[in-house]
């Protein structure tokens, strides 16, 4: 039963995923409302797979994001992104996630 609601979870959050990057690739805005559900449907998401939710990553990621956002290099969108995306990803796979976030655009 955990199993079909971690697969549910993540099919969900593909398609949010999914229309996040349409409506940014679109009109180059990242939707609260959007990452808020995000957010949400991610906390539950992570503490059902990992009985854990990463924040560590997520505050590190948002404090170096706020940096590079005052410095004009990223938008705030993105780090709210990642910011959220990273209480899901467990350390041991920062880098690749890091690596391919970077890579793909």
């Amino acid at each position: 039963m955990k199993e079909c609601i971690i697969l549910l979870l993540n099919f969900f959050i593909i398609l949010l995923l999914i229309n996040l990057s349409w409506t940014d690739i679109r009109v180059r805005v990242i939707s609260n409302r959007v990452v808020t559900l995000l957010l949400v449907v991610i906390l539950i998401f992570t503490y059902l797979k990992y009985d854990t939710v990463f924040i560590f990553p997520a505050l590190v990621s948002l404090s170096v994001g706020f940096i590079l956002f005052t410095l004009k290099v990223i938008g705030a969108g993105d780090i709210k992104l990642i910011s959220v995306l990273m209480l899901a990803i467990p350390s041991f796979q920062i880098m690749s996630f890091l690596f391919f976030t970077t890579f793909s655009g």
